[in-house]
C-alpha cells in the first residue's frame, strides 16, 4: 500500500483476569490526517479485539496497561 511504510501505531489496553480486555482500546493513529494510518489504526484495534481472550499470561499483567507497537517498516523489512 502506498504510504504504508509510514505506519507506526501504538495500541494500548488493559486485561482482566481470564485475559479479557477491560475498557476501551486506544490507538495512536485514530486522529491522524493520513487515511492509511487511520485504516491501519482501526485494523490494529480490531486485531487486538479478535485475539482476546489472551490465555497463559503471567498474572502480574492483569490490570496493567499493555502497549503493542504496529510498525509497518520493521514488520515488512526482510
Amino acid at each position: 500500500v502506498e504510504g504504508g511504510s509510514s505506519v507506526d501505531i501504538r495500541v494500548g489496553f488493559r486485561l482482566v483476569q481470564g485475559g479479557h480486555i477491560a475498557g476501551a482500546i486506544d490507538s495512536s493513529g485514530t486522529t491522524s490526517n493520513d487515511p492509511v494510518v487511520r485504516a491501519a489504526s482501526d485494523r490494529a484495534v480490531r486485531a487486538v479485539r479478535q485475539a482476546a481472550p489472551f490465555d497463559g499470561l503471567p498474572p502480574e499483567l492483569y490490570g496493567q496497561r499493555i502497549v503493542v507497537n504496529f510498525n509497518a517498516q520493521k514488520a515488512c523489512s526482510t
